[in-house]
């Protein structure tokens, strides 16, 4: 068994064959030693950066997020639109057909009972994800798109509800409750000012969950 010749080398590669691997197997099916294998990386190599599989996880979450953050916000650089609010709803219809953006759905479920891990993915959502999203509104307000009185809450909001009440990969549940729920989600944005989820969208996002249960199925 080989060890790289550079520290930073080897965390990097755990790190990415340990996502490969959650991605390809799931996470409960891959071993500590699944990722040594592919590595051909000593324990000792390999336990020199993480005490267990749960750190691998986290940090391939982690880099996941950062990922996602300039993925979002490159997206958000590059599309045209006629004003700030009709960018936004481009920027979710993106994010929402995206199948990269949700290739992690299945590992990040199986790790809902791993409170550290939920509680990362929340601070992760209000510090990385809404300030983009906030700026984006702020833009809106200015442009007279938007009509919202505090842009940075209502990013919070809306983040926090999109990405876990409403998530298809948290909850089993049948169509109609996820439609009834995104229904609700659409009357609260319109209250805050963010008229941005329509029926196509909300087609996307059912449709999204109908593909991760079939999966599961």
């Amino acid at each position: 068994m080989a060890r790289y010749p550079h520290p930073e080398k080897t965390l990097d590669n755990i790190i990415t064959t340990a996502s490969s691997l959650f991605l390809e197997k799931g996470y409960e099916q891959t071993s500590i030693q699944d990722i040594l294998d592919a590595l051909h990386l000593s324990k000792g190599g390999l336990y020199h950066h993480f005490a267990s599989k749960e750190e691998i996880l986290i940090a391939v979450i982690k880099r996941h997020g950062e990922l996602t953050y300039r993925y979002l916000h490159e997206m958000i650089q590059s599309i045209e639109a006629e004003n700030a609010k009709e960018k936004l709803k481009k920027v979710l219809y993106y994010l929402a057909t995206d199948t990269q953006m949700h290739r992690y759905d299945q590992t990040m479920k199986s790790q809902l009972g791993n409170a550290h891990f939920v509680v990362s993915g929340i601070q992760n959502c209000i510090r990385v994800d809404a300030p983009i999203l906030a700026n984006l509104i702020q833009e809106g307000i200015k442009d007279g798109s938007i009509q919202s009185d505090d842009p940075d809450l209502a990013a919070e909001v809306f983040l926090l509800l999109s990405n876990y009440w409403v998530n298809p990969a948290l909850y089993d549940l049948p169509k109609d409750q996820v439609k009834r729920r995104l229904s609700y989600l659409k009357k609260l944005l319109e209250k805050m000012g963010l008229d941005i989820l329509d029926d196509r969208l909300m087609d996307i996002l059912i449709s999204s969950y109908e593909n991760l249960a079939k999966k599961e199925g």
